[in-house]
């Protein structure tokens, strides 16, 4: 392989940008050089997180260990708190390193560690014996004690700050195995005195293999199948026991979120596993990002929690979020949108006209339904055409540039008022200078006309929900629905339909932080 070659592969992997449709079985040959794979392991022991609390969870004291970080709190809110904070969720990380090697501070990664206890949750990184001094069901029971150790213990949970009903399972490699496995089989979690259904929230997997076991030895070839045969043997029916496909008929945890890279066997068995996770009613979303072989896998795990690494947001906005959402965090509003139907410009005035009261305590996103079509103007075939297609760039490039709220969604709400001149350059101008938006040659035609915007017409139309938003506009408070705006008419609408309503339905979701009080809005609706 030549330099260039690794290069681009290394580059590629870092920026991580997200694949969609059956581009994600389009795979390469993977290229990892003992140079480059040794120069990764290097990074990856430079990237252990510090500071936390050592904790005890079994009776080897140096092996089974959990380090826990709790949720880092900025100094004018820490000033404006008289009492404890309320309990935060937990996510419980398990290192990779195929069962064999690795440790709860070498295999975990900094990032990740700084971007969650940022947003308020409480990380902890299970240590736990490794093969071959214990088989690989009893790593995944020792993970599963650990997690015991943690929330069983009212008195202990509330000591260290955590909510017990809010757990999220995270692992990397053959971690992501183990928490599939916890989140799947009840039987380990049980021997730890703990309810599967009721004690873990989501389950996030990282670039995670061994979900068909058996099937992995024709999938991955070379070093997974080796490792893995060499972790469990030969036998079909423990290999059948430690698949997590196997165990996916229900009871599951509540969700599941898997991320990978450009693992073509690994890809197969995470599209195999969300299938059968979906089949049993599970929640389960898989998203696929830039990155061959080892170095995207690696990358995976270095930079997940960099907010310019793809899989960072998708991992923030995921379904299971919702059940983790700490005090303070804000309440995800999410529409799809055929944005040149009238009911999605309905739909749209609703969110406008609610945005003011709730824009402290919200998080909006505007998607757009379409298809992706790779021989399409755009890459994607809109219902109303390349018109629709073209305005939807228009305004996602309007956001991509100008974030703010109030500007993106004022330039939506112009081109709102006629939007039979979608997507004209005049209109564009006309409603760019309504937004507050100026010299949008420089600003914002690089972004249209180039290959950013196509990129974000497909990122949008790849968060669709699992294609369940089909209909002119569909809202989403909260990951789940909440209301439907088609054939004219509203439905599917607990509460009502009004901005109003609207605004109220985030208000009551929200939860403040001790000393902190909720937007005028809210506090208005409560009288």
């Amino acid at each position: 392989m030549t330099a260039t070659t690794s290069s681009s592969i290394a580059l590629s992997a870092a920026r991580g940008n997200e694949i969609t449709g059956l581009e994600i079985f389009k795979i390469e040959s993977e290229h990892d050089t003992p140079e480059r794979v040794a120069a990764l392991m290097e990074e990856m022991f430079a990237a252990q997180p510090t500071g936390g609390e050592d904790l005890v969870y079994g009776d080897n004291a140096q092996v089974h260990r959990v380090r826990l970080w709790r949720p880092t709190v900025t100094p004018d809110i820490a000033e404006n708190i008289n009492s404890a904070p309320p309990p935060s969720p937990l996510i419980v990380f398990v290192h990779g390193g195929s069962w064999r090697v690795g440790t709860y501070l070498d295999s975990t990664g900094s990032a990740k560690v700084k971007h969650l206890t940022a947003r308020g949750y409480t990380f902890a990184s299970v240590n736990f014996s490794l093969v071959p001094t214990v088989t690989v069901e009893g790593q995944v029971q020792e993970v599963a004690n650990a997690l015991s150790y943690l929330v069983l213990d009212p008195g202990r949970a509330a000591r260290l700050g955590i909510d017990p009903t809010r757990v999220v399972l995270m692992g990397h490699s053959s971690g992501a195995h183990v928490v599939t496995l916890l989140g799947t089989d009840p039987a380990y979690l049980a021997r730890a005195g703990l309810d599967l259904r009721t004690g873990v929230r989501g389950v996030v997997a990282l670039d995670g293999s061994n979900y068909n076991a058996l099937a992995e030895i024709v999938d991955s070839p070379g070093s997974v199948a080796e490792n893995l045969l060499s972790a469990i043997g030969t036998d079909p029916a423990r290999l059948r026991a430690v698949s997590p496909t196997h165990h996916a008929r229900a009871p599951n945890a509540r969700s599941f979120l898997l991320l990978h890279v450009q693992r073509r066997g690994d890809i197969r068995q995470a599209v195999e596993l969300a299938a059968a996770l979906q089949a049993s009613g599970t929640d389960a979303a898989l998203h696929v990002f830039e990155g061959l072989g080892f170095e995207g896998h690696m990358q995976m795990l270095l930079r997940l929690g960099d907010p310019a690494y793809p899989a960072t947001s998708i991992l923030d906005i995921a379904a299971h979020g919702s059940a983790v959402r700490p005090a303070s965090a804000p309440v995800s509003v999410v529409a799809f949108v055929m944005s040149q139907c009238p009911d999605a410009v309905d739909c749209e005035s609703v969110l406008y006209d609610a945005w003011p009261g709730v824009d402290q305590i919200a998080q909006l996103e505007l998607h757009y339904i379409a298809e992706h079509n790779a021989s399409a103007t755009y890459g994607a075939t809109c219902r109303h055409g390349d018109n629709e297609c073209l305005g939807n760039i228009q305004q996602l490039c309007v956001r991509h540039v100008y974030p703010d709220p109030r500007i993106w969604l004022a330039f939506v709400a112009c081109q709102n008022k006629d939007i039979g001149r979608i997507p004209s350059r005049d209109f564009l101008e006309a409603c760019a200078a309504e937004a507050g938006v100026s010299d949008i040659k420089r600003s914002l035609m690089p972004c249209i006309d180039g290959p950013t915007g196509v990129s974000l017409l497909k990122s949008s139309i790849n968060t669709k929900l699992h294609a369940k938003a089909v209909k002119s506009c569909t809202i989403y408070v909260d990951y789940s629905i909440r209301c439907i705006r088609d054939g004219r008419r509203w439905y599917d609408c607990p509460g009502g339909s009004s901005a109003e309503e609207l605004t109220k339905s985030i208000c009551d979701l929200y939860l403040p932080d001790v000393g902190e009080a909720k937007p005028a809005a809210c506090l208005e609706l409560d009288l």
